[in-house]
């Protein structure tokens, strides 16, 4: 039996090292899960890697497991036989905290309690209502005493492990290396998929597996022009949009005259499906003028949603080298530069992740 081959068997036979999952980062700032394990880092000088993504294992964030390790020449060792511990987790909120009797308290008789009309009798025997992990809150993040950020991000799909909806923010993805997650109570009514949103985040004390996104506000429904009032103060800069209109001339112009801006308790049309993440005026109404003097030949809606941007690769970056597997290009709108996005994971990222980097 082969000296290589012996290894990969005596790992596989048991788990002799225990850490916690965390996240790391490569020269190239891709992503993956490594294991926090002093002896692992004492005897091979690395973290351990985990290969998987974490779905297949069923490990998360945070999770305390049990692996055996296969070393690598010039690469991390390899995290095998991966399995999760059975362990409690402390609830950080404090609504999941049962209060401290104190002595006196704990020799008082407990008085009868007197319901009064239009009131309903406490259940006998109520017991706490938390117990699902799933029907309970998100704990609030721990503020460090700055004021919460307004955002805008576009909704993805429901998270397939956590059944929560997550959202699409460049700002919060270069910050905090992921995408922001909307709480269960915070989710507002008939959210789906795709719609235009803004939420605030308040920046954690200390780094948390989850960034919360709260306060949602619906903006714009995937294929649905709303109209919403504009209103000082609301985070990101959305009004103030001044109204361009096109003159007619003998040929083509490009001449705009300015009108000034709607009073502030009029209503602004918003209009979020030119773009992912921001409208252009200028852009908008040069697409005009172009449908105008080529109306036989119209030209393609740019696409506003992943789903979109992932059909339209080959017509819109086909010349370009190809990305790895589930990874697809966006061009921002209002700013012309290209970002990388997963459609698997939902991350984003500036660099690009080419099929020639592996």
């Amino acid at each position: 039996m082969a000296a290589s081959e012996e290894v990969w068997r005596e790992a596989w036979v048991g788990s002799p090292f225990t850490g916690k999952v965390v996240i790391r980062r490569d020269i190239n700032r891709v992503e993956h899960l490594a294991v926090l394990c002093e002896a692992v880092t004492t005897r091979y000088g690395q973290e351990a890697e985990i290969l998987d993504d974490g779905r297949t294992i069923f490990v998360s964030l945070d999770d305390e497991i049990a692996f055996g390790v296969v070393p690598r020449p010039n690469m991390a060792p390899l995290a095998v036989n991966v399995w999760r511990l059975a362990s409690k987790r402390k609830a950080t909120s404090q609504s999941f905290r049962k209060p401290k009797e104190t002595k006196a308290k704990a020799t008082e008789r407990p008085s009868k309690q007197r319901v009064t009309a239009g009131e309903a009798a406490p259940q006998k025997g109520a017991k706490w209502q938390a117990k699902n992990k799933a029907e309970a809150p998100a704990p609030a993040p721990v503020s460090n005493g700055k004021a919460p950020l307004r955002m805008l991000g576009l909704v993805q799909r429901q998270n397939k492990k956590t059944g929560r909806y997550q959202v699409i923010c460049q700002d919060i993805s270069d910050v905090y290396g992921q995408d922001a997650e909307i709480a269960a109570e915070e989710v507002p009514d008939d959210l789906k998929p795709g719609d235009r949103v803004s939420f605030t985040v308040e920046e954690p004390k200390h780094n948390a597996a989850t960034i919360w996104a709260r306060n949602v506000k619906v903006l714009a429904a995937r294929g649905v022009k709303r109209h919403r009032p504009v209103a000082a103060g609301d985070g990101e800069e959305l009004d103030g949009m001044d109204q361009l209109e096109v003159k007619e001339c003998d040929g083509p112009s490009l001449f705009m005259a300015e009108e000034p801006a709607p009073p502030a308790e009029e209503e602004a049309l918003l209009d979020f499906q030119g773009g992912l993440y921001d409208d252009d005026p200028i852009a908008d109404s040069i697409e005009f003028l172009q449908a105008e003097q080529c109306p036989e030949t119209p030209t393609p809606k740019p696409p506003s949603t992943p789903e979109e941007w992932q059909l339209a690769q080959a017509r819109l970056f086909g010349s370009l080298p190809p990305l790895k597997p589930n990874w697809i290009r966006i061009r921002a709108k209002s700013t012309g530069k290209v970002y990388y996005y997963n459609m698997v994971s939902g991350h984003s990222t500036p660099d690009e992740p080419r099929l020639s980097d592996r």
